[in-house]
């Protein structure tokens, strides 16, 4: 398979610096053979992300293509092709020949740049949890020397990312939320989030939000009926309290956080759920 330029050890993304050109085998067929190769042969059709595995001839006219191969094909006598295709190859007299492949930084996912940049090719560290805009990473202190081209390389693969940030402390406050630094994209904290049919909007920064509760809240949410009362003692910006309004409950909800009570305030605006949800900023057992 084809991979990008090692490049350890690079601390600034230099995106130029992973254009990779190859020579192919390709057949040159007959347009109208085009869709039965790639559909009936596909295991044997070039592979690779934003790369046209069906180009031109070169000879000016249309009536003939060439279709470029898999990159273990290394021959023209297609040795490494299967069966079927060698035996359509010889049936039709189509020829084989090379032709030249350019790929760049676009072509190569998140894990393939970081693999070729990293000390331990083994891994990279590309996971992340994702709060609207903002991709959230936990970073290992071995790759905090490369925090800021693993944040570039994210945004860069990632179409709704517009800024990473790291996690730099434990959630040990009274709030639960912790610092963190920017490590790519614009500096802009106000998350969007749409979970359980209801829109959440608040200050990532400020406030408590963990994406991966997301089934405990629909499996909480769907236990509530249609006139339920509810009390959320620690509501944060309402993940349960607005969407179990929404399905007909009455919602008391508290959170002693002044960022989560106003960002809770506002989703409840938001959801249009102000006759079902009355928001407090209290200590939970004062509220209780």
């Amino acid at each position: 398979m084809f991979k990008p330029q090692v490049q350890r050890g690079m601390k600034e993304l230099d995106r130029s610096a992973f254009t990779l050109t190859r020579s192919v085998v390709a057949l040159r067929v007959p347009t109208k053979s085009v869709g039965l190769i790639k559909s009936d042969l596909a295991s044997d059709v070039l592979r690779v992300h934003k790369v046209l595995n069906v180009v031109s001839d070169n000879s000016g006219q249309n009536d003939h293509k060439l279709v470029l191969l898999r990159p273990e094909i290394t021959t023209t006598s297609l040795d490494e092709a299967s069966d079927q295709l060698r035996a359509l190859v010889q049936k039709n007299g189509w020829e084989t020949l090379t032709h030249s492949v350019t790929m760049g930084y676009d072509n190569w996912t998140a894990d393939e740049i970081l693999k070729a940049v990293l000390p331990d090719p083994t891994q990279a560290p590309t996971a992340y949890e994702q709060i609207g805009h903002i991709a959230h990473m936990n970073l290992r202190d071995e790759y905090l020397e490369y925090k800021a081209i693993i944040g570039q390389v994210i945004i860069d693969k990632s179409p709704t990312v517009t800024m990473v940030v790291n996690k730099l402390d434990t959630i040990d406050n009274t709030f639960r939320n912790f610092n963190m630094e920017v490590l790519a994209g614009e500096p802009n904290f106000i998350a969007q989030v749409r979970e359980n049919d209801c829109v959440f909007r608040f200050d990532y920064s400020k406030v408590y939000w963990n994406s991966r509760l997301h089934p405990e809240h629909e499996r909480l949410i769907k236990r509530f009926k249609i006139g339920s009362s509810v009390c959320d003692v620690m509501a944060g910006v309402g993940p349960f309290a607005v969407p179990a309004a929404k399905r007909g409950s009455l919602v008391w909800a508290n959170d002693l956080n002044p960022a989560s009570y106003a960002a809770l305030a506002d989703n409840i605006g938001l959801n249009k759920m102000q006759g079902r949800v009355k928001p407090f900023n209290m200590d939970g057992r004062d509220f209780i």
